[in-house]
């Protein structure tokens, strides 16, 4: 039982991960649409 709840929290801490990686990126997209200039400058 001890390994499956493991598994478990692990699998869940992933899915946070992943769905806060996924946030991050779509808020980051909305935002260079916004202003391209500093997205240019960071690239730079």
């Amino acid at each position: 039982m001890e390994v499956v709840l493991a598994l478990v929290a692990v699998g869940i801490s992933i899915l946070v991960a992943v769905i806060n990686l996924v946030t991050a990126l779509l808020h980051f997209k909305r935002h260079n649409k916004k202003d391209r200039r500093s997205a240019k400058r960071r690239s730079t």
